[in-house]
């Protein structure tokens, strides 16, 4: 029995193709070098926030306090002071509001609020609520 194994192993090889064993080794191998590769660890909370930011394709993130003061801003966010105010228009028109999604130009400018903080988000597609609100958590509530 062995011979004959050895016989169609050999004309396998001759013929270019694999056999069974080979090619469960190779995936074996290839899933160990998958493990291997380590996602980069951020080594400070300026650089998670960037892999945040890029990790969702954000062009910008701010982060403000109730009253306006910026906890966190990243990218070209660009003038901020005017978006609590966006926001309180919004939640005076439509009180049950959470999220304010604004269309500009060539992206997106989402405005969510929790827990006190206004997070601003501007994104060159959609981003969805469910998203949105992932990437308030993940900021762990604004707080550097």
């Amino acid at each position: 029995m062995k011979i004959i194994k050895t016989i169609k192993t050999a004309a396998i090889h001759a013929t270019g193709r694999k056999t069974k064993e080979e090619k469960e080794a190779e995936r074996l191998e290839f899933i160990k070098e998958l493990i291997k590769i380590k996602k980069k660890k951020p080594k400070n909370e300026a650089e998670r926030i960037k892999f945040l930011q890029q990790d969702h394709y954000l062009d910008s993130i701010t982060v403000l306090d109730k009253d306006g003061k910026v906890l966190i801003k990243t990218g070209d966010a660009g003038e901020t002071e005017h978006l609590p105010r966006v926001y309180q228009k919004a939640r005076e028109a439509f009180p049950e509001t959470k999220m304010v999604v604004i269309k500009e130009g060539n992206g997106y400018n989402i405005l969510y609020n929790k827990d006190g903080l206004l997070y601003v988000f501007k994104s060159p597609g959609e981003v969805s609520s469910l998203e949105t609100k992932i990437i308030a958590e993940k900021l762990g509530g604004g707080k550097q």
